[in-house]
């Protein structure tokens, strides 16, 4: 049972036609704690919003590759602070 690392550099664009397309980010790092179930740390952002969020991730493995992730993350901008709970399922 090891670690998993992963970074991603994302190009988005609303579905409005005359939106400008925005650069976002995601990285974490997870430890499997059993076969089934995976705990780790997550940062992600909009660099376009400046709105830069971390937070804690928990993962289990729904099938052989599927992947159930619930991220609960905060953020601190602007004298503000603001809180995502993401729920995502990969595959």
């Amino acid at each position: 049972m090891g670690w998993t690392a992963s970074a991603n550099l994302i190009l988005e664009q609303p579905l409005r036609s005359s939106a400008p397309l925005e650069w976002a980010y995601s990285s974490g790092v997870g430890k499997m704690i059993s076969d089934r179930f995976e705990l780790g740390i997550e940062a992600f952002g909009n660099f376009h919003e400046e709105r830069h969020f971390i937070g804690a991730t928990a993962g289990v493995f729904l099938k052989e590759n599927a992947k159930l992730l619930a991220t609960a993350a905060i953020a601190h901008q602007g004298g503000g602070k603001a809180g995502r709970l993401l729920l995502e399922v990969e595959w």
